[in-house]
């Protein structure tokens, strides 16, 4: 399938919200496949996700406790894949990219073993179309809008941030895995 999408290309790239349940077939079936996990805080994550009308097999998106729950999932797994699976993961908080957006950039073009092109650094002017909820985002340069709104929402969002709780979501600003040989 990956090569029907995009035959002339040596890489692809799949942002889809629920790929980390496959990461144990990407693991076998494309062992040399490098994973980008990119993270933030999951409250914010959780009002961004409720934020939009997801369709298709999104079923924990409409209700702030499912969704809690399913991000404190995700982010068991995670922890299960990063020793788990052969393939490198680069972790890559969102803060990263706002805070310093050129090493960060150099940071995954590395990981990718791509070189450095400065029309990475304008990927906001491209003429690509995107189908996805994050298509307004990609037409902006990185900013830091999708950093700590969740707070306005704090009241509203307490079935969410109780389920992350409920989970052993660790929300403390700043709370990145122990070891990421990336960074």
């Amino acid at each position: 399938m990956v090569v029907a999408l995009a035959p002339d290309k040596a890489r692809i790239v799949d942002k889809m919200p629920g790929n980390f349940s496959f990461l144990g077939l990407v693991g076998l079936m494309l062992p040399g496949a490098k994973i980008i996990h990119c993270v933030r805080d999951p409250r914010d994550i959780g009002l961004s996700i409720f934020t939009f009308r997801f369709y298709g097999y999104h079923p924990y998106a409409h209700d702030l406790g499912d969704l809690g729950w399913y991000i404190a999932e995700h982010d068991r797994l995670m922890a299960h894949w990063r020793v788990a699976l052969p393939n490198p993961i680069l972790t890559l908080p969102l803060k990263d990219w706002v805070d310093d957006f050129d090493t960060t950039l150099r940071r995954v073009l590395d990981f990718v073993d791509l070189p450095y092109d400065p029309a990475c650094e304008r990927f906001y002017e491209s003429e690509t179309r995107i189908h996805t909820v994050s298509r307004a985002q990609v037409r902006q340069p990185v900013n830091d809008g999708g950093i700590g709104r969740w707070r306005r929402y704090a009241r509203q969002l307490q079935p969410l941030i109780e389920a992350l709780e409920a989970g052993g979501v660790a929300l403390e600003p700043g709370n990145q895995p122990e070891h990421d040989p990336f960074r």
